[in-house]
């Protein structure tokens, strides 16, 4: 048996990339064509480049606009931000193109609206429950003790 997984895994090639997404850059994309959605003399989402819109920064860098102009919520809200994509360099995968439409779709995966979510729901998701879990201390009894059960392997986030 332990020689057929030997051989079974000397066949693979495993790639992987590691991607860092962050908001945390000085960057804002402009599109100076986008008249912004809405009536009146104060539309919505002026200057705001279409959802997909991509910019490339480095060979391993790019800036991915997750919010449209007609996902911008209301006039006088600031520009939105775009996300910032870095492939770390141990990364044995690096197509940018790739993973930057992977990290897109994963902004349209969320249940909590109809609407794509600004950010992947792999990390939305993520600070949401981590959100909800720092303000349980605040309940009285509250204990953690509660997520050691078999809540914590189920599959309850489904």
């Amino acid at each position: 048996m332990a020689e057929a997984l030997g051989a079974v895994g000397s066949d693979q090639e495993l790639e992987f990339a590691f991607v860092q997404v962050s908001h945390d850059h000085p960057y804002l994309i402009f599109d100076e064509a986008e008249r912004g959605q809405g009536f009146g003399n104060r539309p919505k989402g002026e200057m705001t480049p279409r959802r997909g819109m991509v910019l490339r920064t480095s060979p391993y860098s790019r800036l991915l606009c997750t919010v449209g102009p007609n996902l911008v919520k209301r006039p006088g809200l600031p520009l939105p931000r775009p996300l910032q994509l870095h492939l770390h360099r141990a990364s044995t995968f690096k197509d940018m193109t790739y993973l930057t439409e992977q990290v897109l779709k994963f902004t349209s995966l969320t249940w909590r609206s109809t609407l794509p979510a600004a950010e992947p729901v792999t990390i939305y998701y993520s600070e949401l429950i981590a959100g909800l879990l720092a303000r349980l201390k605040h309940v009285p009894g509250w204990s953690p003790a509660a997520l050691r059960s078999r809540l914590r392997t189920s599959r309850w986030f489904l």
